[in-house]
């Protein structure tokens, strides 16, 4: 993805608030690093994951979650949760009883400690965005634009996957970018589609833009493209359906006949933006790597046994640091038999095999919860490339399980300084400023005589996780 510089002064970090951590210490490996800035969740601090407006009412409306970032000033930097409450719309039914409907809101939250910010209704030329699961995927574009789309129940093909982009987390104003439809010559590739990818800008301004999502019913990657200053989305790919079986192209598992449903797409970045590889992940299999041309290129199906996870569990991210080719991905379902919590794994995909995978953390320790989510079954994973002043790079880390909690990691070089210091960053190097020392235990509560412990030290703008004994 586009790698962002960020800069982030001394009193900037010094006014970080405090937040739970995972108290977990994670060990360096192969000249990286892992920290955690701040983690919210039903397994260390319910109480502060039950603050959020979306924490458990609303838990099924509220499945993925993005970075917002801001290169003027990263103070502004947050963290944005897609959702979609029931409420009432002002009108009555037949019965005089009030009309209801799901309304599209973003949940804003501070990038630096995790802590509630505040919730924001989304509107298009100041009418509210409404329908259900109406803002269903949020993610941000390869040129830092905000977007999100629609659940669509594929039951009415002229019913549009909407795509729109947030102009102004502050105020919900949207900007309408894209209505994805099939023409009626491929009603037989018509299916449901949850979820959907974007590559490029989705403006069109700067790039073209690539969309593409999975119908879960007819085994079909639909594909979209609007050319760099067109308004127009058209299908690609000799049409709209860019990959299928019946072209005789490979799936895993080979005899796979549908997807299962909750059916993810991740489109691999690429400099010139082609958008030929992505990775599927659904409840029938575990994450898979596609090409628009071969079908099955890698996957799980060939990882060590211990890596694969679970079936049934959707999320998988892609990224590179330096020139290690990078992973991050779900091992199951909360509450699950085999491996529960809501962990992710990060490991390494040496020469960009699968069958080389090698396993650097799985976090949090405690996992985020074991609260079944009732079937939305999506764990939204999101990384974003930075680099600091001097050119090292790092990798954020959000993990995000509806119902359960989230968490922000950074992933650093040897001699990594995070651009926008904050809460939990060890074993990276920051800059240092000499002080008295303030302590504080994990939930962020100030301790005067500390002993025996785990503690967020802080000294000047320096904050780092000391054990006093």
């Amino acid at each position: 993805m586009k790698k962002f510089l960020l800069f982030a002064s001394a009193a900037l970090v010094a006014s970080s608030a405090f937040a739970s951590v995972d108290p977990a210490t994670y060990e360096a490996k192969n000249g990286l690093s892992i920290s955690n800035r701040w983690v919210m969740s039903r397994a260390q601090n319910v109480e502060d994951w039950n603050k959020f407006s979306f924490g458990s009412d609303y838990y099924q409306y509220a499945r993925t979650a993005t970075l917002y970032i801001d290169e003027a000033n990263a103070e502004n930097n947050r963290v944005l949760v897609a959702w979609g409450p029931s409420r009432e719309t002002g009108e009555l039914n037949a019965d005089n009883t009030p009309k209801m409907n799901n309304f599209a809101y973003i949940s804003i939250i501070k990038f630096k400690d995790g802590a509630p910010d505040k919730d924001v209704a989304l509107t298009c030329e100041g009418t509210p965005i409404t329908g259900l699961l109406c803002n269903n995927k949020i993610d941000r574009d390869d040129f830092g634009n905000i977007w999100f789309a629609n659940y669509h129940a594929g039951t009415n093909i002229d019913a549009p996957i909407t795509v729109y982009k947030i102009n102004d987390i502050n105020t919900g104003d949207c900007t309408k970018v894209a209505e994805l439809y099939l023409p009626s010559d491929e009603a037989a590739n018509l299916g449901r589609v949850d979820y959907i990818d974007i590559l490029g800008d989705v403006t069109g301004v700067q790039s073209h833009a690539i969309a593409m999502g999975v119908a879960k019913n007819a085994l079909s990657v639909y594909r979209w493209k609007r050319e760099q200053g067109s308004d127009e989305w058209a299908g690609d790919f000799d049409g709209y359906v860019c990959w299928d079986t019946s072209a005789g192209l490979e799936t895993y598992p080979a005899d796979l006949t549908a997807w299962g449903g909750v059916t993810t797409i991740n489109i691999m970045y690429d400099e010139e933006l082609t958008g030929e590889n992505f990775y599927i992940d659904d409840f029938a299999t575990c994450p898979v790597l596609y090409n628009t041309g071969a079908g099955v290129v890698d996957g799980f199906m060939n990882a060590p046994a211990d890596f694969v996870p679970n079936v049934g569990c959707n999320g998988v991210s892609e990224f590179t640091i330096g020139d290690k080719n990078m992973v991050a991905y779900v091992l199951g379902q909360p509450n699950d038999s085999k491996k529960n919590g809501a962990h992710i794994n990060i490991a390494e995909i040496p020469d960009l095999m699968f069958e080389n995978m090698d396993l650097y953390w799985t976090v949090p320790e405690k996992g985020l919860g074991t609260q079944s989510d009732t079937g939305t079954r999506v764990h939204n994973i999101q990384t974003l490339n930075v680099t600091d002043e001097n050119g090292v790079e790092g990798v954020y880390v959000l993990t995000y399980k509806c119902n359960n909690g989230m968490g922000l990691y950074v992933i650093g070089q040897e001699g990594f300084k995070d651009p926008y210091g904050g809460v939990g960053v060890e074993g990276i190097e920051a800059d240092t400023f000499e002080g008295e020392a303030t302590y504080y235990n994990l939930q962020g509560v100030k301790v005067a005589n500390p002993e025996n412990g785990l503690y967020i030290v802080k000294r000047g703008n320096n904050v780092v996780k000391e054990l006093v004994k």
